[in-house]
């Protein structure tokens, strides 16, 4: 709604926070394999940020993990590969992320306002000096049709901020087919969201159509030697949400002399 009321600024300016819910989403898989959250990296989250979504692990790398291979600072792990528990992804993982706050209040005693505080300025700070090389971050922007999103719509996706309030789409990245139906699912929950606040237009109303038909009445086939009864029937209907369909019959004599001038009677 910002981007269409304020159509003199860039769309590049405007942005939507998936910092927190990714963060989230690292604290749970750092606690998942015991290691320290900073070391996850590269964990994406598509679509509404505040509604359907998917919390993408595929690219997802780890440090620091204790296991049989070790190395540098810089080296890191598949973390998909280090869970290897597809049922835990699909559904524990998830459960966690969405409670991950109420836990965190828990322990606390309070509310986690601070948090939300903190992703902004670290938001900010990354915005205006940027992201450390070789890592993507979750942000929702404005779409150019980016990984089939429909342009103009904003939606979250994997970026690389850029020094002095600049970012680019990372879509160098391979996602498997599974991803891709995850992602359409996704889009789809942000273009509910968009048609509720932007409805659609409502296709315009067919014209109401005319047909005549002949009728012939046995009883009158003697008295009328032969002679039909024309009607012309209308049928008119106005779509709104269903369509709603109404008939009306005009009778028309075929001689008008014979019964005192036109009868008309209506259905």
């Amino acid at each position: 709604m910002m981007i269409q009321s304020a159509q003199n600024i860039p769309k590049q300016n405007f942005v939507g926070m998936s910092r927190l819910l990714e963060n989230h989403a690292k604290s749970v898989v750092a606690d998942r394999l015991g290691v320290n959250s900073s070391g996850v990296v590269d964990l994406i989250i598509w679509g509404n940020v505040n509604g359907g979504n998917y919390i993408d692990i595929s690219n997802c790398r780890v440090h620091g993990y204790d296991g049989a291979i070790w190395g540098p600072p810089f080296f890191s792990l598949p973390a998909k590969e280090m869970i290897w528990d597809k049922k835990w992804l699909d559904t524990e993982f998830i459960d966690l992320i969405r409670n991950r706050k109420a836990k965190v209040e828990e322990l606390l005693g309070h509310r986690a306002a601070m948090s939300q505080g903190a992703i902004v300025a670290s938001q900010l700070e990354q915005w205006w000096n940027g992201s450390p090389d070789g890592q993507m971050f979750s942000l929702a922007v404005c779409s150019d049709g980016w990984f089939g999103v429909p342009e103009g719509l904003v939606c979250s996706l994997p970026v690389k901020l850029n020094p002095k309030g600049e970012w680019s789409v990372v879509e160098d990245i391979s996602l498997s087919e599974e991803v891709k139906d995850k992602i359409k699912e996704a889009v789809k929950d942000v273009e509910a969201d968009k048609h509720i606040i932007f409805p659609p237009p409502k296709p315009p109303t067919p014209p109401p159509s005319e047909v005549k038909v002949t009728i012939v009445d046995p009883k009158d086939e003697k008295k009328d030697s032969g002679r039909t009864k024309s009607f012309n029937l209308f049928a008119g209907y106005h779509m709104i949400g269903n369509f709603t369909l109404t008939l009306g019959l005009h009778y028309v004599p075929s001689d008008h002399s014979s019964h005192g001038g036109p009868k008309r009677s209506m259905l």
